[in-house]
């Protein structure tokens, strides 16, 4: 039999004994949803979630996942080596996004791509 460790903090552990307890019969789930302190309309939503997921429907689906904002590490690796000593005073954050702006553009203003909009920004703000 294969075992799963789940993370989970104290908020995710009290939702799911209160729901154990609703479903034991021992209170309601307007009871329990007055003790998590969301509506009764999502207590109803945490209680499907377990019912249909397990303990797995209290975790927040993107757990475990690596950032969508995540830099690629050879990029990170090139742009921490070429920060060393400069003299702006950047962090390493900073100092990426001034180089990759000055390479979008760059590349968004060469003649093999004239579509290339002034504005255009490959990345979302913060």
């Amino acid at each position: 039999m294969e075992t799963e460790t789940i993370l989970m903090g104290q908020r995710q552990l009290q939702r799911w004994h209160l729901i154990k307890m609703v479903e034991g019969m021992k209170m309601t789930l307007r009871e329990a949803g007055e003790k998590m302190r969301v509506s009764y309309r999502q207590a109803k939503r945490i209680k499907r979630a377990i019912r249909n997921r397990g303990v797995k429907g209290l975790v927040h689906g993107n757990r475990g996942q690596p950032s969508k904002r995540r830099i690629d590490d050879v990029l990170r690796e090139e742009v921490l080596g070429r920060s060393k000593g400069v003299p702006w005073g950047f962090n390493e954050y900073h100092y990426f996004l001034a180089v990759i702006f000055l390479m979008y553009s760059l590349i968004s203003r060469t003649p093999s791509n004239p579509q290339a909009h002034e504005n255009a920004w490959p990345f979302r703000a913060l």
